[in-house]
């Protein structure tokens, strides 16, 4: 939506008060003071009270609620964080605006094109789904070099402009709770290319783009697998479908002519985020992983050809969000580890496949404090236990920093006679 419409608002509701939806609040309230800004959310007692629509010139929304639930003579007046601040600028802007989105990895590799481009000197801030709401850079776009920016599929379904520089990772089947089917989920994710010019970019790995119908107008640059040789001084960019979305990283650089030494300085001076394959401690000689990131079970599957033999202990379990968990049973059970399976929608799966496989080297908890009691217990010694879930967290956790950080509270606090 362009500033002018907002300009010309008479009321605005702010629908959905998290992060977005305050930084939505701020942006109107700072820009527009002397438009009234109202507040609704389903989750917030002070802002439940039931909204009507039809008293509001603009409806700010944030992008974990289904726009479906509007009428049809609502959707017009439909506007979020994303698509102001894509809608709102100039040429020379859009250039510096790089799009991160793909399935899984999109927030270990927004922050490593960040810490590029800072290492090559260059003005940059986040945004997105990781970072900042890119509404609250709109207007400090003219003095930065970039922004880079975590696209979800939520918050680019309903977007009619893509980056000028957009990096898509990887697909496979997640959210169909939220979107109808595979089909529908993948038409959101691909705004991030449906509209860029033949001035645009797009970098995607060729393994997805063989895998994947990708139709752009933008310069197609297909990324390769970085050799493991490349990170032997940066454990947490190792893993192979790591290594995949480095290759996107790379091509990007030498897009922006950023030079080989900037390249493997970031590479081999990066950090991995929080709850991805975080090996935390090693305690009674098990290594401890916390990959709670891991939502899906192409994600748990990763993790899991990355440690093979090594594998002592797999945790897993939370919301079946209609997932096929055939393919990561078959390959998990290869390497023979104990498995603890949270009491759970997607635990009843993993239960019938591992028993249609007569596998039975695996518990059933109702808690995570009785998982980590049995990962000391069955998990052998010189081996890992990866909690690598391969579902969502919603109604059993908070979200999956949550359950990734009371993992590794009950790990370290853990004694044997709990």
């Amino acid at each position: 939506m362009k500033l002018i419409k907002l300009k010309n608002a008479k009321h605005i509701l702010i629908y959905g008060y998290g992060a977005e939806g305050k930084a939505n609040y701020k942006f109107c309230r700072e820009n527009f003071p002397k438009i009234g800004v109202s507040i609704y959310d389903d989750n917030i007692k002070k802002y439940k009270n039931k909204a009507n629509f039809d008293n509001f010139d603009v409806i700010f929304v944030s992008p974990g609620i289904d726009r479906s639930v509007f009428d049809k003579n609502i959707q017009s007046k439909l506007t979020s964080s994303t698509e102001v601040f894509f809608e709102n600028l100039d040429k020379t802007n859009k250039t510096k605006v790089i799009g991160i989105s793909g399935t899984k990895g999109k927030s270990t590799t927004t922050k490593l094109i960040s810490e590029l481009l800072q290492n090559a000197n260059k003005k940059v801030e986040i945004g997105g789904n990781f970072g900042n709401p890119l509404i609250s850079l709109l207007l400090k776009i003219e003095n930065l070099d970039f922004i880079v920016c975590e696209l979800s599929s939520y918050q680019l379904e309903n977007l009619k402009i893509s980056p000028h520089y957009s990096v898509f990772l990887n697909f496979f089947a997640d959210h169909l709770d939220r979107h109808e089917n595979i089909k529908s989920y993948f038409e959101a994710k691909s705004n991030i290319w449906k509209w860029q010019t033949n001035n645009d970019f797009l970098i995607i790995p060729e393994i997805v783009f063989i895998k994947n119908d990708i139709k752009t107008n933008g310069q197609i640059i297909k990324s390769k697998i970085l050799d493991k040789n490349i990170f032997k001084t940066s454990k947490s960019l190792s893993p192979k479908h790591i290594r995949q979305n480095c290759g996107t990283v790379a091509e990007l650089a030498n897009l922006l002519n950023i030079t080989d030494n900037v390249l493997q300085k970031t590479f081999s001076e990066f950090q991995g985020l929080e709850h991805r394959m975080e090996e935390f401690v090693v305690k009674n000689k098990i290594i401890f992983v916390n990959d709670a990131n891991a939502t899906t079970p192409d994600a748990t599957l990763a993790a899991v050809q990355y440690y093979k033999n090594k594998l002592g202990c797999l945790i897993v379990g939370g919301k079946n969000r209609g997932y096929d968990f055939d393919t990561v049973v078959e390959n998990v059970i290869k390497y023979n580890p104990y498995i603890i399976i949270l009491q759970s929608e997607s635990g009843l799966a993993w239960v019938k496949l591992l028993k249609n496989n007569a596998y039975k080297k695996y518990k059933v908890v109702e808690n995570m404090n009785n998982i980590v009691k049995t990962a000391f217990e069955k998990t052998e010694k010189e081996k890992t236990c990866l909690l690598s879930m391969g579902s969502p967290s919603y109604g059993y956790f908070k979200n999956f920093a949550e359950k990734g950080n009371l993992f590794k509270k009950l790990v370290r606090e853990y004694k044997k006679d709990n």
